[in-house]
């Protein structure tokens, strides 16, 4: 059997649903992680800011969590015409953003109609649920549309962001910096110099979490 509850705060999340984030970090990359969620709520949103986590629950000999679904939005404003937006627990820095859940789960489609129908049954009603940046390569992303077109909700996709990169083709970085316009590695050598006159840094590149 499953049900839906909805949380206002990440650290109220029983320790067996921690599991999901977990899964879905390994599966899917940090921006599904917990402790990503956590923090950017932490250190980034204002105080203002409500969450609302839906919790997708399954109760066999222990309650566990199957998907999760990171929202927020603003209380709402004494203006006339103040639109109710449910939005994600994201920001500008957000790569990807989505369901929670393990890449082994089941019965995704009939889960993510059970979330629909708890958004779509909430009062007083959303004016706006915005879920980005989605990956339209996954099948949540398909699933989502239809399952809130079945709750009579009006579905619009829309292009969020491209994520530029470049083929190296083997290539070095000394090797790819040589291919550079003279103007560009110019820029680059004074930036540097005037980096490393004002302050101490250094790169870390961060592969697992």
């Amino acid at each position: 059997m499953r049900k839906i509850s909805v949380y206002d705060n990440f650290n109220e999340l029983p320790a067996t649903y921690l599991k999901v984030f977990t899964d879905a970090s390994l599966a899917s990359g940090f921006f599904y992680s917990y402790h990503w969620f956590n923090h950017l709520v932490n250190t980034s949103f204002e105080k203002h800011i409500l969450l609302k986590i839906y919790v997708v629950e399954s109760h066999n000999r222990q309650a566990t969590s199957t998907l999760a679904l990171a929202m927020c939005h603003q209380p709402s404003s004494s203006k006339f015409f103040s639109l109710r937006k449910l939005v994600p627990v994201a920001n500008y820095y957000t790569s990807l953003f989505g369901p929670v859940m393990d890449s082994n789960s089941s019965n995704l489609e009939e889960v993510l109609k059970l979330l629909a129908q708890e958004i779509a049954s909430e009062r007083p009603r959303w004016n706006m649920v915005d879920l980005h940046p989605l990956d339209a390569d996954n099948p949540s992303y398909t699933f989502l549309k239809n399952a809130f077109r079945g709750e009579w909700m009006a579905v619009q996709p829309y292009f969020c962001f491209g994520n530029w990169h470049l083929k190296m083709k083997g290539r070095t970085f000394e090797e790819y910096f040589d291919t550079l316009p003279a103007k560009l590695k110019n820029t680059i050598s004074r930036k540097t110099k005037q980096l490393n006159s004002n302050t101490i840094w250094e790169i870390k590149i961060v592969t697992s979490t």
